[in-house]
């Protein structure tokens, strides 16, 4: 049984099931392997350093987060009927939200501490200011990368991995299980960290895991996605000042 608090007022984390999961998982796939066809394509006509083509590949991020939430709302909403309350888009309190902001800045500052002790903090920000340096070329391009990485991708990551994938295994298991298995599927989804080091992967699932623990005792969405977006603004911002 969940347990309620004065918070949740004992509302269900989400009312999806294994058909709404994989009914998203397929359309999403699908629509994700004929965006990856149609990159490759232009990406055979366009020359190497056009500064154009840094911006067309962050529209093809903006595409890409757009049909995989497409593809949600799809199989949950319009085919099977229900509201997207039942997957976790329901509303919470200003305290909870502000709550999601506070704890992200609080999160950037421990990672900032553990990756010191460890010995990381140089390796991370110079390998996160070598990815964002393309995206200097232009003031539209990292204006484009703040909105890509920060809301789009906190919006729809959260809505994923927490809301449905988190939210479906809440239905089958308990609390641990379902945030370890989700957090290690949602750090697979973030292959570049594995090259990183085993640091960085500690990090992203650790990370993971006070989402889903979040998302658990709100029963909202919000406070995660504010909470992913914050975060991955502000580790924007120390790759810029750092690089």
């Amino acid at each position: 049984m969940t347990e309620t608090t004065p918070e949740n007022g004992g509302a269900p984390l989400v009312s999806i099931d294994g058909r709404d999961l994989l009914v998203a998982l397929g359309i999403g796939v699908g629509f994700l392997a004929a965006l990856m066809v149609a990159v490759v394509l232009l990406g055979a006509v366009m020359r190497p350093g056009q500064s154009a083509s840094i911006v067309i590949e962050l529209l093809f991020g903006f595409a890409g987060y757009a049909g995989v939430f497409a593809a949600v709302w799809l199989a949950v909403v319009a085919i099977r009927g229900r509201r997207p309350d039942e997957m976790g888009l329901r509303p919470c309190s200003l305290r909870l939200r502000w709550a999601g902001v506070l704890l992200a800045l609080g999160w950037v500052a421990a990672s900032g501490l553990f990756y010191g002790a460890t010995g990381h903090w140089d390796t991370a920000m110079s390998g996160g200011g070598s990815l964002i340096r393309p995206y200097l070329q232009g003031g539209i391009s990292f204006i484009l990368l703040l909105a890509l990485a920060g809301p789009v991708a906190a919006f729809v990551e959260e809505t994923v991995f927490r809301g449905l994938l988190y939210g479906w295994l809440r239905q089958k298991t308990g609390v641990a299980i379902s945030a370890v298995i989700s957090s290690l599927l949602f750090t697979a989804a973030h292959f570049y960290v594995y090259s990183a080091g085993i640091v960085f992967v500690v990090e992203m699932v650790s990370l993971s895991i006070v989402l889903a623990l979040l998302f658990e005792y709100s029963r909202s969405l919000w406070p995660g996605i504010l909470f992913h977006a914050v975060n991955n603004m502000a580790v924007l911002g120390l790759y810029l000042i750092a690089g």
